[in-house]
């Protein structure tokens, strides 16, 4: 006779056919909520990938540096930059430590920068996704991300809103862009938070946050102010206070302020800081801010909803770039000029880009949304689109793009309202209930272009790539004392990281604070023998003699100097290099 179930008992275990995968039912409803979650951050990945993984390149020979440093205790204790600068990242450089350290060879650091990419892209679908429906927000997210590739998300004055290399900025940008989005639902202290993050490692992304969300919260309106601007900003002030003798380092009233101004303005950064440089960029830039929000007009008001705060936020980035534009043109305020509010362009390209997008696909996807476009509107994203077109820049201007999701926007638009005419009614139930996921189809196939970028990614990689090792930086690091100081062709600016041996100056590497900028100048215009007034003076180093050779010795402590090969002739010595390939000759001082 069987035995009575006893509360002792173990559970039953049910046998389950073998073969047979159960997903617990909490997983799946997860998987049914978040499915379009899912889908825009594979395109979001998609896209980072795009960029390649890359390490020990360009910005990162500075940002990475002190990074280097703390990992490698003992190296670049005599670099003048490396130990004597004030390195205004201090967050960076102990989070790019960790990385070094758990992974010397880079490839970490690769993968984090992929990683940052791919959720900050997809924080511009959690924007959208804030503003209607989730199969809306899809389409128009894939389309952003279709113009994307074609941008790069490159801005006026060489300004991105994410490159290939992990650096300071890639963690501010994502700071920003989650910060945004978090603005755009409503929730003020979590954007915050993400700002201030986002500022910890880069000042000037919080240095330009604060007054542009205190604007924003500002335009929400008065009831509830104070409240919501503790949350807003509350995150911001402590990141400020964190930051705080870095920024207060680079601001100090200085005898050498309006000499590092100069440097910075018009000798080492123009392309970032004189409007000459990027004049023509700032119509494409225009025509962004044109088409999204003569698309978008009608949906951009209000206060106190989703959309109405995506309109805010996008007017309170757009003054804040405007406004700094004014104060380097109509009146020159250097101050103004230094918080570089240009670091903001490429995100007013971003959001115009995506509402665009997002109003494109509700006109496709609901008809009647065309009878909501007033014909002002309608005239500024047609300018908007004919400058995009005329101006754009050549390599990376997406206006066939753009012009091709308009066409077949309105021409799904003029089919939906067409249908709801009595003869062809089909027409317009089946647009009822099929046209959501005809316009997903449909953007979809715009990310026909993320196949052929990624087929680019090996080419883009310097992880990847298959150039071997330069064998001087391998000599130097593993045949000259770590104390040893070299003098070096000052356009090179990869020897001090690679090397890891003391340099006296190089291009790349220019600090922020006055007198040390000021300092740096100087050391320029040392080894190249000449005033240096833009990168091309650098080659006046090719001209060093014996004689500039033993000054430059007695003042800097030289261990070596390293020419290239062309240039030994001018220096003259008959003595035999301590090391020579067929581009340089290095010779023990």
């Amino acid at each position: 006779m069987a035995r009575a179930a006893s509360p002792m008992d173990p559970p039953e275990i049910r046998s389950q056919p073998m073969g047979k995968l159960t997903l617990p039912p909490g997983l799946l409803r997860w998987g049914r909520d978040n499915g379009d979650r899912i889908a825009a951050v594979l395109a979001a990945l998609g896209f980072a990938l795009s960029f390649g993984f890359d390490y020990g390149l360009d910005n990162q020979l500075v940002y990475l540096l002190r990074s280097l440093t703390i990992a490698n205790p003992g190296i670049l204790e005599n670099d003048w930059f490396a130990s004597q600068t004030t390195h205004y990242h201090p967050v960076f450089a102990y989070f790019g430590a960790l990385l070094l350290w758990l992974d010397p060879s880079g490839w970490l650091v690769a993968l984090v920068q992929i990683a940052i990419i791919t959720a900050g892209i997809a924080m511009v679908y959690e924007m959208l996704r804030a503003l209607g429906s989730r199969r809306a927000a899809l389409a128009a997210f894939f389309c952003t991300i279709a113009v994307v590739l074609t941008t790069r998300t490159s801005g006026v004055a060489t300004t991105y809103v994410f490159d290939s290399l992990l650096q300071p900025s890639a963690l501010g940008s994502l700071g920003l862009l989650a910060g945004a989005a978090e603005f755009v639902k409503g929730r003020y202290f979590a954007s915050g938070i993400w700002l201030g993050v986002g500022g910890l490692f880069h000042a000037n992304y919080l240095v330009l946050a604060i007054p542009v969300f205190a604007l924003a919260q500002l335009a929400i309106g008065l009831p509830g102010l104070v409240q919501r601007g503790i949350r807003q900003l509350g995150p911001l002030a402590v990141a400020a206070l964190t930051l705080l003798p870095v920024m207060l380092a680079a601001a100090a009233p200085s005898p050498d302020a309006e000499r590092a101004q100069q440097i910075l303005f018009e000798i080492r950064s123009p392309h970032h800081y004189d409007p000459e440089y990027f004049r023509s960029a700032l119509v494409p830039f225009a025509a962004y801010q044109m088409l999204g929000i003569g698309l978008a007009a009608h949906l951009l008001r209000g206060r106190r909803t989703a959309a109405g705060r995506y309109g805010i936020l996008l007017a309170a980035l757009m003054a804040a770039v405007w406004v700094g534009t004014a104060f380097q043109t109509i009146v020159y305020w250097p101050r103004v000029v230094q918080i570089f509010v240009y670091r903001l362009a490429p995100y007013i390209d971003l959001f115009s880009i995506a509402i665009a997008c997002f109003v494109l696909v509700e006109l496709a996807i609901a008809p009647a949304t065309v009878r909501r476009l007033s014909p002002a509107a309608m005239g500024l994203a047609l300018a908007g689109l004919v400058l995009l077109g005329t101006f754009g820049n050549e390599r990376r201007n997406p206006f066939p793009l753009l012009l091709a999701f308009s066409a077949v926007a309105f021409g799904l638009s003029a089919l939906g309202l067409l249908g709801e005419r009595a003869k062809l009614g089909f027409v317009g139930r089946f647009w009822r209930r099929r046209g959501a996921w005809v316009v997903l189809g449909v953007s979809v196939a715009a990310l026909s272009g993320l196949p052929s970028a990624l087929a680019k990614t090996r080419e883009r990689s310097s992880l990847l790539s298959d150039k071997k090792p330069n064998a001087m930086l391998a000599w130097m690091r593993e045949h000259t004392a770590a104390d040893a100081v070299f003098l070096t062709p000052p356009d090179l600016d990869w020897i001090r990281y690679h090397g890891r041996r003391a340099i006296v100056v190089d291009w790349k590497a220019a600090p922020m604070v006055p007198s040390e900028l000021v300092e740096w100048h100087e050391r320029l215009r040392d080894v190249t023998g000449r005033e240096v007034r833009s990168r091309r003076d650098l080659r006046g180093y090719n001209q060093l003699n014996q004689k500039r050779l033993r000054e430059l010795t007695e003042k800097y402590g030289l261990s070596y100097v390293i020419v290239r090969r062309e240039a030994a002739r001018t220096l003259g010595f008959e003595r035999a290099p301590a090391y020579e390939d067929d581009r340089f000759i290095v010779y023990r001082l």
